[in-house]
């Protein structure tokens, strides 16, 4: 009886007990749902369960993991509403410290890539330009050269990469960086001309821990800059010209071609190009003063006409070459490239007759004269002759007559290239 008395009295609470458990288990199942809904879209990599080994969930960043975002990368096109839709995805990803550089870097060149529409990623990437790097990350590099795709959108750059480039103790690499983002800026910042021009005359000496070889290397790209930004930065042609007669190959290299790039607003340089074009010890930066030459135009004309009578060859037949990429503009020097026709230099015979055909179009000489030059012995001065012909199309039909003769020549050479001339002819007709 006294069994079943207290199993009467503690019943009640037993149920109590069951009633409380059942609810704090429900209780405990609610906060768990609402935690895997409260979760963010990214998941975390590991995923724990009860099992003894969990499997592991791949990084998912907006709906996708990084495989699924790399590949997509690869072949995402700009104006696509594929691309609208992935911006915000790649800006998640650029600002993602938790995964490789290298994919926070394709993230951020596929967002200059798409242009305009990504313009809000901008100000992302130059927050970016102030993250600590590690052992690998090249967070600097990537961001800039993205900035740098981006072009005049990136304006809002501008002010943070003069303060890099003006600022000696920077590294070098920094500093180059920040000249190719306002180089890609240009017009679209007042202030990024004259930053350019006064790093172009000032940066003279190295700074500390710089050598004068990266000094050099970072002037040279300044005056690459300038070139890429052309005739509005003609402001920079006085500190271009000094630049022409630097120590270092490639500042003048960069130099002349900067002011070739300028065109007839460099027309005040003409006598420093036509000095390099003269001088220089680098054929490579004789060549990029002709060529700058050509673009100066008119002002560079009556040196050129005066250089064609030089008694070095080689400076004869680079004004000629200037000459003759000028075009209908060199018409006044017609007399002069037909007297080199007659030059003791074939180097220079060629290049005149090549000029003629560029300036006037005088189907009569130019036929002659390619015919003629076929006869050298010289390989490169034949092909020359072959490839004048061909450019003159039907109207060298006029250089049939000496070329049947030449079918006949002494040389074998000159009889192969021959026939070849007038198969070409004959395929133009």
């Amino acid at each position: 009886m006294r069994i079943l008395l207290l199993i009467t009295a503690v019943a009640p609470v037993l149920a109590g007990c069951d009633a409380e458990d059942r609810t704090r288990h429900a209780a405990t199942a609610e906060d768990g749902a609402s935690a895997q809904q409260a979760e963010p879209s990214r998941a975390t990599d590991l995923t724990r369960n009860t099992a003894s080994n969990p499997p592991v969930r791949p990084l998912v960043y907006s709906g996708r993991t990084l495989d699924e975002w790399r590949r997509m990368m690869k072949t995402l096109e700009a104006n696509t509403q594929q691309s609208l839709k992935a911006v915000s995805g790649l800006i998640e990803l650029i600002q993602a410290r938790d995964i490789p550089w290298f994919t926070r870097r394709q993230a951020a060149h596929t967002l200059a890539r798409i242009g305009e529409p990504a313009e809000r990623a901008i100000p992302v990437l130059i927050d970016l330009l102030d993250e600590r790097p590690d052992d690998v990350d090249t967070t600097f590099a990537w961001s800039t050269k993205a900035l740098a795709q981006f072009g005049p959108l990136a304006r809002a750059a501008a002010r943070p990469m003069i303060d890099i480039l003006s600022d000696s103790s920077q590294p070098i690499l920094r500093r180059q960086l920040a000249v190719e983002v306002l180089a890609g800026i240009g017009i679209a910042d007042p202030a990024v001309i004259p930053a350019l021009v006064d790093a172009l005359g000032n940066d003279s000496s190295p700074g500390n821990q710089t050598s004068t070889r990266e000094v050099a290397q970072l002037r040279a790209l300044i005056a690459d800059a300038i070139a890429i930004i052309g005739t509005p930065a003609s402001v920079a042609v006085p500190g271009l010209i000094r630049s022409t007669r630097d120590e270092n190959e490639s500042v003048r290299r960069s130099a002349v071609a900067a002011l070739g790039a300028m065109g007839t607003a460099a027309g005040v340089a003409a006598g420093a190009l036509a000095e390099s074009m003269a001088t220089d010890v680098s054929p490579a930066v004789r060549d990029r003063s002709s060529e700058a030459l050509a673009r100066v135009g008119a002002e560079a004309l009556p040196l050129l006409r005066r250089l064609v009578g030089d008694n070095d060859a080689e400076i004869r037949w680079r004004s000629i070459a200037a000459l003759g990429a000028m075009g209908p503009i060199a018409k006044p020097a017609t007399a002069e490239l037909v007297d080199a026709l007659n030059d003791e230099s074939e180097q220079v015979q060629i290049s005149a007759a090549e000029a003629i055909w560029n300036v006037s179009r005088d189907v009569e000489i130019v036929a002659r004269a390619a015919a003629n030059s076929l006869t050298s012995r010289d390989r490169p001065i034949r092909i020359r002759g072959l490839n004048l012909l061909k450019a003159m199309g039907r109207d060298a039909q006029v250089a049939i007559e000496p070329l049947n003769r030449l079918k006949n020549h002494e040389r074998p050479e000159v009889r192969s290239i021959a026939a070849k001339a007038l198969e070409m002819i004959a395929r133009q007709e």
